[in-house]
């Protein structure tokens, strides 16, 4: 019997208990269902069906999305292929060469800021290095967070970010753009104040790169912009500048933090990553692009704590156009659809021993014959993420 998800006996109810299947979970939003494939092959379907709709992020507020929201994420179709044709050289391979002496110029005065003996509290310390290494390669700009300064658009960044998750970012995203300015609370004028910040900072930052041919992200784009393979309004790059200070800053840190850990309490497993360094690369030395692509064991060590701890467990970027049928489920119209990267890493039918931690199992010789879609943490196919190779 075909099951159609959200419904009970016919109507729209509240899922509390059976709302999980072999192939997906589901839950809801307010009024939103949302949909989330927990199955290798029920990720394939949903990334390759054309009755889901590409769509952005769940927005922070509408005076948000008025500004930040035409970026990459969220266009489907044409548009998207306009703007991936033209953000793409910006993240291709050679580019990641060229902010190789960054990686190393940023890394080396973070390691020699930390102390030589005593704790270190890590999810600061990585937060601060990745929006350096962010600052300096996507707009050539020095944030100086290791040092400690109190950048404002940080500051604004981060306001936004956590404000999400709070009553009054709940209430901001359901407040309409045209009523905003009637609602007199200090949290409405604080996050409209920090959007400004940063739509400013995007602004100053894409004007003093038009005459500039610097080695960052930005100035990469506005060249490419400017050339044969098409335009981007000043708004859309405004929003994708946006969406990469998104993606590429809190993901990575946690990504850095979670590795710490492993290698903290997996002794074992550091001391071949150790030893693997030493033979490559030595310990005077600092590895070359070239070194990276040899460390092997470090590239699975790596893979597994992306598997384990994904920096996005969960992510819903498209919406069913129609009912979707999936074996004897249906999907609905309207449904927020994605994957549930963290389930979906560990689901046993595919994962021998899940939970535990052990890079041997992205050996070249153990990844032969394996579902492509059983490890996705960066999702997959022509829309995974384009920041990848950052990592």
């Amino acid at each position: 019997m075909t099951q159609r998800l959200g419904r009970a006996d016919g109507n729209t109810a509240l899922i509390i208990r059976n709302n999980i299947t072999k192939d997906f979970f589901w839950f809801w939003f307010g009024p939103i269902i949302m949909v989330v494939s927990i199955d290798p092959d029920a990720t394939k379907f949903l990334l390759k069906a054309p009755q889901f709709r590409k769509a952005g992020l769940v927005k922070f507020s509408d005076y948000s999305e008025n500004f930040l929201g035409e970026n990459i994420l969220g266009m489907d179709k044409e548009d998207w292929r306009r703007q991936r044709t033209i953000v793409s050289p910006g993240f291709h391979s050679d580019a990641m060469s060229g902010y190789y002496d960054i990686f190393k110029e940023i890394t080396d005065h973070a390691i020699k800021t930390l102390p030589n003996n005593g704790d270190k509290e890590v999810t600061d310390y990585f937060s601060r290095y990745t929006l350096d290494i962010l600052g300096k390669t996507l707009f050539n700009h020095e944030f100086g967070r290791i040092d400690g300064k109190n950048d404002k658009v940080y500051t604004a960044y981060k306001n936004i970010m956590t404000g999400f998750v709070t009553v009054q970012g709940i209430m901001l995203s359901l407040i309409p753009d045209n009523l905003i300015d009637k609602f007199p609370f200090q949290f409405v004028k604080d996050h409209k104040h920090d959007v400004d910040v940063l739509v400013n900072f995007f602004s100053e930052m894409i004007e003093q790169h038009k005459d500039k041919n610097n080695n960052s992200v930005l100035s990469r784009l506005i060249h490419q912009t400017a050339g044969e393979n098409g335009t981007l309004s000043k708004k859309e790059l405004i929003g994708d500048m946006w969406i990469f200070f998104i993606g590429g800053h809190d993901t990575t840190a946690r990504a850095l933090v979670w590795a710490c850990n492993c290698l903290r309490y997996y002794q074992e497993i550091q001391e071949k990553v150790y030893q693997e360094i030493k033979s490559v690369v030595g310990l005077e030395n600092i590895p070359t692009e070239e070194d990276l692509e040899k460390m092997v064991y470090l590239d699975c060590f790596i893979q597994e704590v992306l598997r384990l701890y994904p920096p996005i467990p969960v992510l819903m970027t498209r919406i069913a156009e129609e009912d979707v049928p999936y074996k004897d489920i249906i999907i609905p119209k309207g449904a927020r659809v994605g994957i549930f990267f963290q389930a979906l890493h560990i689901n046993p039918e595919y994962w021998d021993d899940p939970m535990k931690f052990d890079p041997e199992r992205f050996k070249p010789e153990n990844r032969k014959g394996r579902n492509h879609f059983m490890h996705v943490p960066f999702s997959a196919g022509p829309r995974q993420c384009i920041g990848t190779q950052f990592l």
